[in-house]
């Protein structure tokens, strides 16, 4: 977001979306239950997108439908991120985000319940989505939400979702490749880097030198472990 420097020790994933930070303590978010809606609205289509959500973050992406009522069990970026259960509606956007410009089938559509379900998913229902053919559709679109909505970084954080595109240069400058995606495994979290070769890299400062979110630039160094074949 607006941290345009930050030199850091990638130690957690906090707040909302995923956000890296340095600080040994994890942000929590208020929870606000969701306002409960009718289980079985009438079916309407969601008209395309009309305003500007350039801005907006992906927070989840869809796993796969649950039920035959159209509800979508949903993989939340960050397991303990409550934003889904606050805002009232998302922004569903097809494939990989990164910095990639609207898709005409990207649509903002109304959010009528939201609930728990096992670590780091939640069973969403969205108006319009009323059958299972329905929400099958959606499997593997993002879930967005206004970047508004999540809360501010502190000193040494920033959003993952600020640095997908970014150029990834070595220490002595020459270019290793872009960042095209995150990946939280068990033992660590991981930036995923592709060039001439795909590279997994440990969000730890041994090898994560530097990140610029304005400039969207990121130094690492010692690296030659983490190729993927």
């Amino acid at each position: 977001m607006d941290r345009p420097h930050v030199a850091v020790t990638f130690s957690h994933i906090v707040a909302a979306a995923r956000v890296v930070s340095q600080r040994p303590t994890v942000q929590r978010e208020q929870v606000f239950p969701h306002p409960p809606m009718p289980a079985n609205p009438p079916a309407t289509e969601s008209p395309a997108i009309q305003r500007d959500t350039s801005d907006w973050i992906e927070v989840a992406c869809v796993s796969k439908p649950h039920g035959i009522g159209g509800e979508l069990r949903v993989k939340l970026h960050n397991a303990e991120s409550r934003v889904l259960f606050e805002v009232d509606e998302v922004l569903l956007r097809k494939g990989v985000t990164g910095s990639r410009a609207a898709d005409a089938a990207d649509r903002v559509v109304t959010v009528r319940s939201a609930r728990p379900a096992a670590a780091g998913f939640v069973l969403l229902g969205l108006r319009g989505v009323d059958s299972r053919n329905t929400a099958e559709a959606l499997r593997g679109f993002g879930l967005c939400v206004p970047r508004d909505r999540l809360p501010e970084e502190t000193e040494g954080e920033f959003y993952v979702h600020d640095i997908l595109g970014a150029n990834v240069l070595l220490k002595d400058g020459s270019v290793l490749g872009a960042v095209v995606d995150y990946i939280s495994y068990p033992s660590t979290d991981v930036l995923v880097v592709q060039g001439s070769e795909r590279f997994e890299i440990p969000l730890v400062e041994d090898f994560v030198l530097d990140v610029n979110t304005e400039t969207k630039v990121v130094v690492v160094d010692g690296v030659d472990d983490f190729k993927v074949s």
